[in-house]
């Protein structure tokens, strides 16, 4: 590997850095170990190589620019190497590549591959660490003059190309992370395409014969519905697309086959809905208006090992059942309660979410846990309850009565030590009627009965 890493000095040799970088590749795609060591100056030469390519003007080898694209979002899949990418240069070579637009097919492949370093470089991938760059790394390109509108253009491009658009789709939607990127991009027409490619989509799927053009199409779709489940986190935006037609066009790509036999995209569309249905009753009616719920239901069936993408459904059925109190008959007419039992019982990091549906529809639901010696017990005790198997459950009952003899209720029922009886109290009060505004100590308790002999004033 070292021999290989060396080998990259050599940038002016084509062919030679065109293996290299194909080696580099394949052998850590699957190795997180060797994009560990890709570091500390392996991105520093993926930089120089792609500026000189870029120097070159029209004498280009794109084939090298690709190959050096490629296998540095291999890379960023360790944070490190996005940490080291960005200091290299990376961000500032991804946004001058974008903005230099050639209308060539080679120049559009490396559009593409540049659109994927984008959202490699803005994703948070690497599981192994709690913190990462990528939130740093989006609003470095958000902020960046005209690559909020660059990305659009290209995704305005859908039907002419495709491949390309989807990419570009995916670059956008990494960056769409607060309310003022989600203005950013919506200043630029980020609102009005999920509506046009949704309808793009469905005339195209009916028309087309090759497979390729399918998976496209496909890919294109994805991509869009990832874009709205973002632009869905603002309610005045999310309100826009249920009442502009574009709710409408989503329901009719889940009830496709070749859309909703995709997970990806199906996780992406019941996030939406969630999104559009949450502290919204207006646009809860509309998703069942739409006889959307058993799309639904077919989908979370059809998907049902993928937690992700029920976890999403969940949420969609408990923000119905929550605002819209009156449908719940019809919602559990579509097979909703043995559904979320399954998906809490088959999923562990589904249980709160279909727990919160099957509540809010007013189904009655015991939440249980294992024991290390498998019995089952409750997953938590309610207050006073006295046939929980807890050993160490409260020695009292709770008793809820009124009573407007507290102070006498507190007093009969008072076990606290020196505690006075009615009886003690008279006596005590008889004998110390005076006030003990003088400064010094008389030796004596509260409960004593000898007189003071003090003079007083």
């Amino acid at each position: 590997y070292n021999i290989i890493h060396s080998l990259l000095f050599h940038y002016q040799y084509d062919e030679l850095v065109i293996e290299v970088l194909n080696i580099l590749k394949t052998i850590s795609r699957s190795n997180i170990d060797i994009r560990d060591a890709f570091e500390p100056n392996g991105s520093k030469y993926i930089s120089q190589i792609i500026k000189y390519q870029l120097d070159r003007d029209e004498d280009y080898n794109y084939i090298v620019i690709l190959s050096c694209l490629t296998c540095i979002r291999t890379m960023n899949k360790s944070e490190n190497n996005k940490v080291a990418s960005m200091k290299n240069g990376l961000g500032s070579i991804t946004i001058n590549i974008l903005t230099n637009e050639k209308d060539t097919n080679e120049w559009n492949m490396i559009l593409k591959e540049t659109c994927l370093v984008m959202r490699s470089l803005c994703i948070h991938d690497d599981i192994r660490r709690e913190m990462s760059c990528a939130y740093d790394n989006g609003r470095f390109f958000i902020n960046s003059s005209d690559i909020a509108k660059t990305l659009i253009n290209y995704s305005n491009k859908f039907n002419q190309n495709a491949s390309l658009a989807a990419a570009a789709l995916l670059a956008a939607r990494t960056l769409i992370t607060t309310e003022e990127s989600i203005k950013i991009m919506t200043q630029h027409g980020a609102m009005t395409l999920p509506k046009a490619i949704l309808s793009y989509s469905l005339l195209f799927i009916k028309e087309s014969s090759n497979p390729l053009d399918t998976i496209t199409c496909v890919e294109l779709t994805r991509s869009v519905c990832g874009l709205m489940r973002n632009l869905c986190a603002d309610d005045e935006r999310k309100s826009k697309l249920v009442y502009d037609g574009t709710l409408e066009l989503l329901v009719y790509i889940l009830n496709i086959q070749e859309f909703y036999g995709d997970w990806q995209l199906v996780e992406h569309a019941l996030a939406s809905l969630a999104a559009m249905s949450l502290r919204s009753p207006s646009n809860s009616i509309k998703i069942i208006n739409f006889s959307a719920i058993d799309i639904v239901v077919k989908c979370m069936n059809k998907h049902i090992d993928r937690s992700s993408l029920l976890r999403q459904g969940c949420l969609l059925i408990r923000n119905i059942a929550a605002r819209c109190t009156e449908y719940h008959t019809l919602l559990l007419d579509y097979g909703l309660e043995n559904l979320l039992k399954l998906v809490g019982s088959k999923h562990i990091d589904c249980v709160d979410e279909a727990y919160g549906a099957l509540r809010d529809l007013n189904i009655q639901v015991d939440r249980v846990k294992i024991t290390e010696d498998g019995r089952v017990e409750a997953a938590y005790e309610h207050f006073g309850d006295t046939t929980s198997s807890n050993k160490n459950q409260l020695k009292f009952n709770p008793v809820f009565e009124e009573s407007y003899l507290l102070s006498d209720r507190i007093e009969s029922e008072s076990r606290a030590p020196f505690a006075l009886s009615k009886d003690d109290t008279n006596t005590s009060s008889n004998n110390h009627n005076h006030s003990h505004d003088h400064g010094h100590d008389h030796g004596h308790d509260l409960n004593d009965n000898h007189s003071c002999d003090c003079n007083h004033e």
